[in-house]
């Protein structure tokens, strides 16, 4: 009845082979189209159109000029020859208020600065002449720090900043900046538009106002604003030129100038990335 060992070993059953090797097949499939994938995604890459040089930041350069002119030093009392005047309460009132409004603004604490110049303003509009100017600088620099925070409070503080002092090119400029964070572009060309009118050396106005038309596909403007800016000569050259070179190649009857200004940007800026990488992508496509 017991069968032989012999027979017992016959009966077991022997690892299936095939089993483990299509399993990995699938493995070696996905691999193969992750690799597939990656490939076409550093190919799309390197193609994509490159992008404009975003706008400039101007920073108040001006600021120190302005309260130098608006607090001069005291002049030296000089020799009485008469009894002194009396001032009455409501001028020593004024003027406690303005110094007050004045060393705010030194110090930079502009709401402090607005608080003294808004009360003067209300209570004494026959002065007005006298503190719009450092009202508008205080105005300015709390807009300023409200830039990244609270981005509609510093356009609103702008807008009051410009009707101050409308020859503030600063503050048309900052206007334009703010504006443009919101994506509000026609508001933006606006604003910097009057800054060209108040100043046609100012470089960066040309430049800002370039990127505008260029994200509003109004690649002729763009091309003028960055011919002007270009024209000027600003110490970011190889970055105006190169966004000159992009507005003209969105034109058919620009391609050569657009060839010869990116060559010019890295003529001026040889480590100029942007334009690096751009013209190996011309040359490449070119080539094919």
């Amino acid at each position: 009845m017991n069968q032989p060992a012999e027979q017992k070993k016959t009966l077991q059953v022997a690892p299936d082979r095939t089993r483990s090797s299509k399993a990995k097949k699938p493995l070696l499939v996905v691999l193969a189209a992750v690799i597939i994938l990656v490939v076409t995604l550093l190919t799309l890459l390197q193609h994509q159109d490159p992008k404009l040089t975003t706008p400039r930041i101007t920073k108040a350069t001006a600021f120190e000029k302005i309260i130098d002119q608006a607090v001069a030093p005291p002049a030296k009392t000089p020799a009485r020859t008469s009894a002194p005047s009396v001032r009455s309460p409501a001028e020593t009132s004024v003027d406690e208020l303005y110094q007050k409004g004045m060393y705010a603004l030194i110090s930079r604490q502009f709401q402090e600065a607005i608080n003294s110049f808004a009360e003067l303003q209300t209570s004494n509009p026959e002065i007005r002449d006298k503190i719009d100017l450092p009202y508008a600088e205080a105005v300015l620099g709390l807009a300023d720090n409200l830039r990244k925070s609270n981005p509609q409070q510093a356009i609103t503080l702008l807008k009051k900043a410009t009707q101050l002092d409308p020859r503030s090119v600063r503050a048309h400029f900052q206007l334009g900046m703010a504006l443009t964070g919101q994506k509000d572009y026609a508001a933006a060309i606006a604003s910097y538009q009057k800054g060209i009118k108040l100043n046609p050396q100012f470089p960066d106005i040309f430049f800002n106002l370039g990127f505008l038309y260029a994200v509003s596909k109004n690649y002729a403007g763009a091309v003028e604003m960055y011919t002007r800016t270009v024209a000027l000569n600003p110490d970011y050259l190889d970055e105006a030129l190169f966004n000159l070179a992009l507005a003209q190649s969105k034109q058919q009857d620009k391609k050569e100038q657009s060839l010869a200004n990116l060559k010019k940007s890295l003529s001026v800026n040889p480590n100029n990335r942007a334009a690096q990488n751009y013209l190996k992508q011309l040359q490449g496509g070119s080539e094919e």
